[in-house]
């Protein structure tokens, strides 16, 4: 008999109590983030095409270097979290031995669902046009939201899939969609639960960036993190509290994908 949704989260929220160093990838991640932020420059006044450039070749850098070290930190988490759920004894080496031997197979397969993402998007934009184009919105809608929905849930498990059974990314895509089948409810109620308490963006960071894009052209100061907040209007004790919060919630429901999986993998 398989556990259902209370059952795993008592399970995860003590995995968690009893094992702070899955806290150590987050921790790491903040810090090299608010590090990286200090050295953002917002921009002067844009005078020449030079400097424009400069400015966003700088930006791209930046923000690649960052999307680099999120996910080999968030691979390492992933990693570390399966050692807390199969083996007693774990330590901060397994975050770089889990990242190191499962890094590039995330990262492709990253690549591998952005371009499943796209070919949705071209199959849906067709017909989505037509229904639009007879005043028919509200079906657009619909058919747009659940294919959306459906498609993220049947994927939602590749990566978990990839670190635990250190399988193929084809043969984590194959698990995870029969796996979804089976398990359709409880991991859309998982998603959406986990969409409203962390925000659904693994990237604590993004905030600042999606800031910092929109101002790329503004007259603006050489700014750093701080001011970036004040700018923002941000109080930054409730925002440092929000982050945490959002911190635990996310790894709470990291591990409890883990032990959702652990319990019915037999179903697939």
């Amino acid at each position: 008999m398989y556990d259902n949704f209370f059952g795993y989260s008592k399970k995860s929220f003590k995995q968690i109590i009893s094992n702070p160093i899955l806290f150590v990838p987050t921790i790491i991640q903040i810090i090299i983030g608010i590090f990286l932020s200090f050295h953002i420059v917002t921009t002067r006044r844009i005078t020449t095409i030079n400097s424009t450039n400069y400015i966003m070749i700088k930006t791209f850098i930046i923000i690649l270097l960052l999307f680099f070290i999120d996910l080999f930190l968030e691979t390492g988490k992933m990693y570390i979290i399966k050692q807390s759920l199969t083996k007693n004894d774990i330590s901060i080496k397994d975050i770089f031995i889990g990242a190191k031997k499962f890094f590039l197979r995330i990262f492709l397969g990253s690549l591998v669902i952005f371009g499943l993402t796209f070919a949705l998007f071209l199959m849906l934009i067709v017909p989505s046009a037509i229904l639009i184009a007879v005043n028919l919105n509200i079906i657009a809608i619909i058919i747009i939201s659940i294919a959306t929905i459906v498609f993220f849930i049947f994927i939602s498990m590749w990566e978990f899939i990839i670190i635990y059974e250190d399988c193929s990314i084809s043969d984590a895509l194959n698990k995870s969609v029969r796996f979804a089948k089976k398990n359709f409810g409880i991991i859309l109620l998982i998603e959406f639960l986990k969409g409203i308490f962390t925000g659904n963006n693994r990237n604590l960071n993004s905030t600042i960036y999606n800031k910092y894009n929109k101002s790329l052209f503004k007259d603006t100061k050489i700014t750093n993190l701080p001011l970036l907040l004040n700018n923002l209007n941000v109080n930054i004790n409730v925002l440092i509290l929000g982050i945490l919060i959002a911190l635990i919630f996310e790894l709470f429901f990291d591990v409890l994908i883990f032990e959702l999986y652990i319990d019915r993998k037999d179903s697939i």
